[in-house]
Order: C-alpha cells, then structure tokens, then sequence
C-alpha cells in the first residue's frame, strides 16, 4: 500500500526547520524514509535525538508535492533563516511546472495502469473535494484555454479504434437504487440555456441517419424490457396542440419547432 506523505523536520537546538515530501511506490510515514537534502540527512544521521520528525499531511503522491511547494511557497521557505530548504516549490528541486518528454510520461502512464487505491484513500479524497466550487476566475480561465478546441474535431480511425478497444465488453451493471436517486437529483430542475438548445438544434437539423446507423439504433433497443408502468405511460394518449397557421396537431414541446421549420 502507498501512503505518500508531507513530512517536517526540526532542528531542536536552533529551531531550524526542513519540509519534504515522499511518493514513492509503497512509502508510508513509517517507512524509514529521511530526506533528499544532502544538507539535513547527514546531520540527522549524525545526531538523531537532535532532531524532531512530524508528518503534516498523506495523501496520493501528485496532491503531496503540490502541498509541499504550496507550504514552501506561504511559508517563504527560501529567504526564511531558520529554513533548509533552498526553494519555495518553484525551483530545481521542485515538480511544479516540470515538462516531461514522451517517453517519459509513457512510462509515468504505465506505472498508473491497474493501480487501485484503498477505501481509506479514496474517502479522503472525495471528503477534501466535497463541496468544492471553482472561482469565477477559475472558469473563466479553463473556459478561455478550451475555447475553440473541439470545434468541428472528430477522432480519427486510429483514436475510434482505441475507443472501441477499451470499451469493447465492458458491461455496466444495474444501478443501485441509491445511484439512481443521486442521478435524479442532479438532473431534478436542470434546463439547457436558449444558446444550448440553438445550438443542438442546428447541429441536427437536415440530418439524415443511414441505414447502417438505423440499423445500430434499431439493434440496440432489442432485448429491452419495459416496465409495466413504463408501457402503461406509452400507452397513453398523447397531448396534440394544433399549429396555428396549419392545423396540424404536433406534441407540445415539437410545436416552436414545426413553426419554425414550415411557417417562417
């Protein structure tokens, strides 16, 4: 199991302090694990009962080094004389900003394959995000850097075919009552803006399905088995509103439609 932590050491004659942070493969607080300062380590080894350890924070391994260099950083741990540390996250020593090259990241990628965290881990992580919101500021900059980068985008034959790769005999077990009332209560009041409607609107209208796609959606629904209140619910008649220019009846909600693709 792997338990990276934020770990601080202290000086107990000067008061002088180092702050570090460990995410190797299988650490823990009590794994034996010192320091990388080539500073400190040699003077804990020389004097142990000089020194004084705490464990600030575990965690995964990405959100330690970011507490690291954001502790560094309010700290002021590079012109604070009672620091050892030489940077405030932002330096040589430190991940933040680092750029990794292909090959690099690849092996990065494979070492997270079939990684599973503990329940321990994983309620951590989903209490610290519990009613997290982004700032304003926030969405305004992921909006401006997603700005215009998946218009008119389609995945090529290679990345259709790693889709259908990975999703290839997935099976998606039933729902638990508990996720289906999470998922209606997400959905309960939600409505798309008069701009997402516009756009979904244009995005289909003159569409034309092939047979093969006919075929796909046809295909899809055999098998399915409805509910009798579900087959009540289409069994009922259902509500007409009469176009006022033509008189045809139409559904209440195609009506705006119907007038705007024949009467305008």
């Amino acid at each position: 199991m792997t338990l990276a932590y934020v770990y601080k050491w202290t000086e107990l004659a000067t008061g002088k302090w180092y702050v570090g942070a460990r995410g190797a493969r299988g650490c823990h607080p009590d794994d034996g694990y010192i320091c990388s300062s080539k500073v400190v380590k040699p003077l804990i080894l020389a004097n142990p009962s000089g020194w004084k350890r705490e464990i600030l924070f575990t965690s995964e391994p990405d959100e330690v080094f970011f507490i690291e260099a954001k502790l560094l950083d309010e700290l002021n741990a590079k012109d604070d004389p009672q620091s050892f540390n030489k940077h405030n996250g932002d330096g040589k020593w430190s991940m933040r900003g680092k750029q990794f090259s292909p090959e690099h990241r690849e092996k990065m990628g494979a070492w997270q394959i079939g990684r599973k965290f503990d329940k321990s881990s994983i309620d951590k992580r989903t209490a610290s995000r519990k009613d997290f919101r982004q700032s304003d500021q926030a969405r305004e900059k992921i909006g401006k850097s997603l700005k215009g980068k998946r218009a008119g985008i389609s995945p090529t034959e290679e990345q259709r075919r790693k889709i259908s790769q990975t999703l290839t005999g997935r099976v998606n077990g039933p729902l638990s009552a508990e996720h289906r009332a999470l998922l209606s209560k997400i959905k309960k009041g939600f409505k798309h803006t008069a701009e997402a409607i516009a756009k979904m609107k244009a995005a289909h209208q003159g569409k034309v399905l092939t047979e093969e796609h006919k075929a796909k959606i046809s295909a899809s629904g055999k098998g399915i088995k409805k509910s009798e209140e579900t087959k009540a619910r289409m069994r009922k008649p259902k509500v007409k509103t009469d176009c006022p220019h033509c008189g045809l009846p139409c559904a209440p909600h195609m009506l705006a439609r119907h007038i705007a693709a024949r009467h305008q």
